[in-house]
């Protein structure tokens, strides 16, 4: 082969292992080296000199003129591009066994249910059961992941990589954020996210329920001096519980005993105004809180008010727990106790008729039908309502009060058509119509249900204690004939209150207070007549002394022939109601 040919060959040859990628330019360097000198020969044909490097290993033979065998150079480079590739190949299957056993490492091989914490298993107790804490794929089990889980431990190692394992909250612009820069177990722990940042606070909360425990385990460093420090804090209910300032060296564990119930822990990494140092941040990592209850609901959240609860309690009205938009929960459903059947507050006035109200109008003023005490205002119900001068528990004419509850006497402007019978004031409706009852101008008498002769109520003298005083009260009525009433004094001595009783203004009783109930009667002609009694006390400074009236009965029957509005005769309308 002339060198024409020798050359060609060779410039092919490397185009092709160049364009294969079995030699590249910085290789070439170190193993072929072309150069092309321009020499007339004798003959006159152009000449190529090749210099070549050898390799003692390649076989390859040195010919003189620094040329090199045709015959020999093809399978040198041959041998050569095939230990390349050998060494490529090999290096390939190093490299990928290497990464292999790197992703073997990374990946642990992991059983659920063998009582090992392997791989990216959040527990492992030992079996694939569902609901004692770890479920069937060795994942820990809380409120809030959609599952009804049994004797329930609530724990966050955060290896979900996030916080969606419980009911975190960041607060604030910096909070704790998920890393695996360092971890107690697993890959992930959470770390405060204010580093290097001064005069900030980063801070997460958890509200949670445990049945007393709360633990964690921490690890981080911080600037501590006498003069200044970055500071770790935990809280449990806006208390703080403890705190830290400069490094740890390795994972420490806190436990705090809690009362059992709804808590809120918070986690705060506070940097001052001057420097930082070293890691200048604090990790958390396997938060724990024991909580061996049955959950009686999961719905796959966090929220109150949706029928289960953040705790993954029922939401029921009768739980004795105060729930998201009920009033009151009293642990039953039995109106009437002051909490509904549907858990709202039974009050009188807002508007709804609760059991044992006769009605509720929305408020609690009374004379519109409907009493501060929710009773229905009507005559005859017993209960002296504003408007009525009476009401002796029936709508009966002749009884002394009307069927509209007005007094029937002669004088009322009023004809009753009827027969008056005896008339009765026993104090029961728990008021003194001031249109009928005139008292003491300094003392007089008030409704009081301390005594009674029948009854709950009668009436008392107010001018107990102050010695040499009078409490009065007096009464305008008719009678045909016969007046009577009960009464007893309370006092120290008997002869410390006088009792007097006057008929138009004639004294019909005058003696010292006694301590029993007594009656006394007066006959007098039919007719209109001033009833009036007294409680005169001398040098009694015992606010106990007092003088009660009860049961008084006005006599009749009688049938007025007129009634004129007053009590004077000659006008046509005598005073005792008869046509003049």
């Amino acid at each position: 082969m002339n060198t024409a040919s020798r050359r060609l060959v060779l410039i092919s040859f490397f185009l092709t292992a160049c364009a294969s990628g079995e030699i590249t330019p910085e290789s070439d360097a170190s193993h072929i080296g072309v150069s092309t000198t321009p020499d007339d020969t004798a003959d006159g044909t152009a000449d190529t000199t090749t210099a070549r490097s050898t390799d003692t290993d390649s076989g390859s033979e040195s010919l003189p003129g620094g040329e090199t065998d045709s015959d020999s150079a093809p399978p040198a480079q041959d041998t050569q591009t095939e230990g390349d590739t050998q060494s490529t190949q090999k290096d390939s299957e190093s490299a990928s066994q290497s990464d292999s056993d790197s992703e073997s490492d990374t990946h642990v091989s992991s059983i659920c249910g063998n009582g090992a914490r392997e791989g990216y298993e959040q527990c492992d107790d030992g079996n694939t059961q569902r609901g004692d804490g770890c479920s069937d794929k060795c994942l820990v089990e809380f409120c809030g992941d959609g599952a009804i889980s049994k004797g329930i431990v609530l724990g966050d190692s955060f290896e979900t990589g996030d916080l969606s394992a419980a009911a975190w909250t960041q607060v604030g612009a910096f909070g704790f954020e998920p890393t695996e820069d360092e971890a107690f177990e697993g890959r992930y722990s959470l770390v405060s996210s204010n580093k290097g940042l001064h005069n900030t606070e980063a801070v997460l909360r958890l509200d949670a329920y445990t049945d007393g425990n709360m633990c964690f385990h921490y690890v981080g460093e911080s600037e501590s001096s006498w003069a200044s420090d970055d500071e770790f804090f935990f809280f449990i209910d806006g208390e703080e519980e403890w705190y830290m300032a400069g490094s740890t060296k390795g994972w420490k564990e806190l436990c705090f005993e809690v009362a059992p119930g709804d808590h809120t822990f918070e986690w705060r990494y506070v940097k001052n105004g001057s420097g930082s140092k070293g890691l200048d941040a604090y990790y958390i990592d396997n938060v724990r809180l024991t909580a061996p209850f049955d959950e009686e609901c999961d719905d796959g959240n966090h929220k109150s008010g949706d029928g289960c609860s953040a705790t993954c309690i029922k939401e029921i009205c009768g739980n004795g727990r105060l729930d998201l938009g009920e009033d009151c929960d009293d642990g039953n459903t039995t109106a009437g106790d002051g909490c509904s059947a549907e858990c709202s507050s039974e009050i009188c006035g807002d508007g709804v008729k609760d059991h044992g109200e006769e009605c509720d109008d929305g408020n609690t003023t009374a004379g519109d039908g409907c009493s501060e005490k929710c009773t229905a205002e009507y005559c005859g119900s017993g209960v002296l309502d504003p408007n009525e001068e009476c009401d002796d528990g029936n709508a009966t004419a002749g009884d002394g009060c009307s069927e509209k509850c007005r007094l029937e006497y002669c004088g009322n402007g009023i004809r009753e058509q009827h027969e008056v019978r005896a008339r009765v004031e026993d104090f029961e409706s728990g008021a003194l119509p001031e249109s009928i009852w005139t008292q003491g101008a300094t003392y007089g008498f008030e409704i009081t249900d301390d005594s009674s002769h029948s009854g709950s109520y009668s009436i008392q003298s107010i001018n107990g204690g102050d010695s040499y005083t009078v409490s009065m009260i007096s009464i305008t009525a008719y009678t045909d004939g016969n007046f009577c009433f009960f009464w007893f004094g309370d006092t120290y001595y008997n002869y410390s209150v006088d009792f007097r009783f006057y008929v138009d203004d004639e004294i019909i009783e005058a003696t010292d207070a006694i301590n029993s109930w007594s009656k006394v009667c007066a006959e007098i002609a039919p007719g209109i007549h001033t009833f009036k009694w007294e409680a005169e006390a001398y040098y009694s400074t015992r606010t106990g002394d007092v003088l009660y009236i009860d049961d008084i009965t006005f006599s009749g029957p009688y049938t007025e022939q007129c009634d004129d509005g007053n009590n004077v005769s000659g006008d046509g309308c005598s005073q005792s109601c008869t046509t003049e």
